[in-house]
């Protein structure tokens, strides 16, 4: 994180090696009427398959922006207790996230639908399916934000995010949880 600001400004960066950088923005103006206005923006160093990495980021994009609003929904001025969770080298194979998706179940579901998966140490997440493409996949439960991240697709490992909103939420318990959960479906 490198600004935090609330409720106007919040900025994160990610940097890699030979100058990679990942970079988003966020920033919330009121507006006279009462309502507000959000500026957004998504920077970057990108590397090779330019094309590619640029539709990923574009698609990342519209997988953000739909976060932002289920936040906004419901869990409107709430702290959020957060964890990054990177799965393992294997899981930059082009099939990757496609054992994500099986492995929550989401075969037959789409978005709209519900899910119960269980995980060793946290035990039954049951969650409503808020997104569902080939390369994201947005949970949401009554107390919690759990986001996957296809970046395989975009010459990266599967990635995902975990938001909890409960009181006292311990977000490192939950992310060697839900890590270990990622890791195993990778092991050889």
């Amino acid at each position: 994180m490198t600004v935090w600001e609330p409720p106007h400004r919040y900025s994160n960066r990610v940097e890699g090696e030979g100058g990679f950088f990942n970079q988003l923005d966020f920033d919330i103006s009121e507006l006279a009427d009462g309502t507000s206005w959000l500026r957004y923006v998504h920077s970057g160093v990108f590397f090779e398959d330019w094309d590619k990495q640029y539709d990923g980021a574009a698609k990342h994009t519209a997988f953000y922006l739909h976060t932002l609003g289920q936040y906004v929904k419901y869990f409107a001025g709430q702290q959020a207790a957060f964890a990054d969770v990177q799965g393992p080298a294997a899981s930059s194979s082009a099939e990757a996230f496609v054992a994500v998706k099986h492995a929550l179940g989401l075969h037959d579901a789409g978005a709209g639908g519900h899910l119960s998966v269980t995980i060793a140490g946290l035990g039954t997440v049951d969650a409503v399916i808020d997104y569902l493409d080939d390369n994201f996949v947005g949970l949401r439960t009554e107390d919690a934000m759990i986001r996957f991240f296809g970046r395989n697709a975009f010459g990266s490992v599967v990635g995902m995010t975990i938001h909890l909103f409960a009181e006292g939420a311990d977000a490192q318990t939950a992310g060697a949880a839900w890590g270990s959960w990622l890791n195993g479906l990778f092991e050889q």
